[in-house]
């Protein structure tokens, strides 16, 4: 298996280089002089790029923590007796008779949505879209659409199946999804900021059926101010977010037009012939 990693933004250190890792430096193909001449705006735009993202951390941070107290108010008002039963019926229908194995299955822990100056943006077209048998779990938040994903996740490993669990980007302790390849099988949180419009043929799960009424309403309003708070929230973070692009873009400018890309083309080219000698090695060794 090979695999290449962009470290501009996420920091990657090689852990066996030379034996596994190898650092591909385009830096090599820069003008440094010419660079340098624009040293006093690059770094005030490095500055500035930080400051935006500063900011944006913060109104996530707050937005979670409103979120958070959102959630608090529906887990008092939550009957979770009845949503254990539901999560117990759901791992039958999807299960069946399948006990649990003496080999426990893989899992893999990824994301399919981020954060982006865009707004939230995901790929579930692509994840679970092509899933034969699909669920989609609704309700709001502190309603235990995670828990629910959590035991169904669990109860695949169990019974040996891989299965790839994909996390919220705003909380990453919290599931959002998970998709158990072998069987066809999804299941999707459907919540604003990332909803999935069911299709017909998709069974919905409404977790808010397990609110109590009487004691839901009479959080009512507050639930409806931490829901307008949270947006304003997210869309200032999103903004500031929007800004430290737009400083990103044109600090890439200062590089772009000192770069040797006819250099950089013969790298892409040699690092994609050694990628396929490795291949042939794989092939010769199976």
């Amino acid at each position: 298996m090979v695999s290449m990693v962009d470290t501009t933004l996420h920091i990657v250190d090689p852990r066996n280089p030379g034996a596994v890792d190898e650092i591909v430096h385009l830096g090599d193909f820069w003008d440094e002089a010419s660079i340098r001449k624009h040293k006093d705006e690059i770094i005030r735009l490095n500055q500035e790029i930080t400051r935006l993202f500063q900011r944006a951390y913060r109104f996530l941070a707050a937005a979670k923590q409103v979120y958070d107290d959102w959630e608090a108010a529906n887990v008092e008002a939550m009957n979770f007796g009845m949503a254990n039963r539901k999560a117990a019926e759901l791992i039958r229908e999807i299960f069946g008779s399948r006990p649990v194995s003496f080999t426990v299955g893989k899992e893999r822990h990824l994301f399919a949505s981020a954060i982006t100056p865009d707004g939230m943006v995901n790929y579930l077209d692509t994840i679970v879209g092509p899933c034969k048998k699909k669920y989609i779990i609704e309700g709001d938040p502190g309603t235990g659409k995670s828990v629910l994903l959590n035991k169904v996740a669990m109860a695949a490993i169990e019974r040996g199946y891989y299965t790839e669990i994909y996390h919220c980007p705003l909380n990453p302790e919290k599931a959002e999804h998970v998709i158990i390849p072998e069987l066809s099988v999804a299941l999707t949180k459907s919540i604003e900021p990332h909803t999935y419009i069911p299709a017909p043929e998709d069974t919905v799960i409404d977790m808010d059926e397990y609110l109590d009424p009487e004691i839901a309403s009479r959080y009512a309003q507050l639930i409806a101010e931490n829901e307008e708070i949270f947006s304003s929230l997210f869309e200032r973070a999103i903004k500031f977010i929007g800004r430290a692009k737009e400083k990103h873009d044109a600090l890439e400018v200062f590089y772009f037009q000192n770069m040797d890309f006819d250099g950089i083309s013969k790298l892409c080219r040699s690092t994609l012939e050694r990628i396929l000698g490795y291949a042939e090695e794989v092939k010769q060794v199976s």
